[in-house]
């Protein structure tokens, strides 16, 4: 009995140390191809004929050799249907597409009159993050002009600018000299009412906005 759990044992272990090695031979495998399809090792190598002025004048820049570089030249300018955008490759939502269109009819047009492909790639990247900031700018000081913060509403943002409470921290101004003696918080403008002071109702001068309840006729209900 024993010899067959040893038996056993080593079978299993064999199996284990197969696996094992299989795995580092996929491994092994996978990095090969990895390697050999990641790229060329090479620099990058220009199929243009005759590239330099130096040798279309040379002596042997035969008819043939002529007619081809004439052909390389008509083949690099663009037909109306390139640059060729695959659907399928390039896919976006009903969304994007429909804020896309006319940024992506725009590069068309500038890529056919014949710009470098940097600049109409920098003016496509550049031109839709310009008009979304400037929309959300837009939108920001619409509602802070149409929609602020009141006394009434009580909801909203708030902007607020230097006022009298700001310069009474810089000596020698008025506001220094009225905080100095004590005459600066009985002012109104210590306060941020929200438009408070300017509403055009309840102006009554003997209405009483305190816990003493409003005054009719000049007394006080106890």
């Amino acid at each position: 009995m024993a010899d067959n759990k040893s038996v056993a044992q080593r079978s299993a272990s064999s199996v284990d140390a197969i696996k094992k090695m299989e795995k580092e031979l996929y491994r092994e495998a996978l990095m090969r191809d990895y390697d050999l399809k990641r790229g060329s090792k090479y620099p990058p190598m220009s199929i243009e004929p005759f590239p330099y002025e130096r040798q279309r004048l040379s002596g042997n820049y035969t008819d043939a050799d002529r007619a081809l570089r004439k052909q390389w030249l008509q083949d690099q300018i663009l037909t109306d249907r390139e640059p060729v955008h695959v659907e399928r490759w390039m896919r976006r939502n009903i969304f994007r597409r429909i804020w896309n269109a006319p940024f992506d009819a725009l590069d068309r047009a500038l890529t056919r009159t014949g710009l470098p492909l940097s600049a109409t790639y920098g003016i496509r990247f550049a031109l839709p993050k310009l008009v979304a900031g400037l929309a959300a700018i837009y939108a920001l000081c619409l509602h802070l002009k149409v929609a602020p913060r009141t006394w009434e509403t009580g909801v909203g943002m708030v902007v607020t600018q230097a006022n009298a409470v700001t310069r009474m921290s810089v000596p020698g101004t008025a506001e220094w000299e009225r905080f100095q003696n004590g005459e600066f918080y009985r002012s109104k403008e210590s306060f941020d009412d929200l438009g408070f002071s300017k509403r055009s109702a309840m102006r009554d001068e003997t209405l009483l906005t305190s816990a003493a309840g409003p005054q009719m006729n000049g007394t006080v209900n106890q």
